[in-house]
């Protein structure tokens, strides 16, 4: 009797076992893709916020060359990262006043 129902339910077992094992694989895909999807955003926002500083030192920089100071020397450096790295800007989305936080602590 045992070895007549072994035979009987021995392929459906298998499609089980299979069924089963995608479902592991795919949750396993699942995660894995969510984990590189925080890296790279990770990476991305690190590069953003680097361009961002870098553009607000060379903006900062030209004015200072070009001998203007305070607010003004400010306002140019504010105008260079926005026209150097406006998609960085939109993804970032830092405010005017940390933008102007930001380009004070380089004086």
């Amino acid at each position: 009797m045992l070895e007549t129902f072994l035979q009987a339910t021995a392929p459906h077992i298998t499609e089980v076992l299979v069924a089963v094992t995608l479902g592991v694989l795919v949750k396993a895909g699942m995660a894995v893709e969510r984990l590189l999807d925080r890296w790279l955003n990770v990476k991305l926002e690190q590069k953003d916020k680097d361009v961002l500083h870098s553009a607000l030192e060379t903006g900062l920089r030209a004015a200072l060359r070009a001998g203007l100071t305070g607010d003004t020397a400010i306002a140019m450096a504010l105008k260079h990262a926005k026209a150097s790295v406006p998609d960085a800007l939109g993804r970032l989305g830092p405010t005017d006043a940390v933008l102007r936080t930001l380009v004070q602590s380089k004086f």
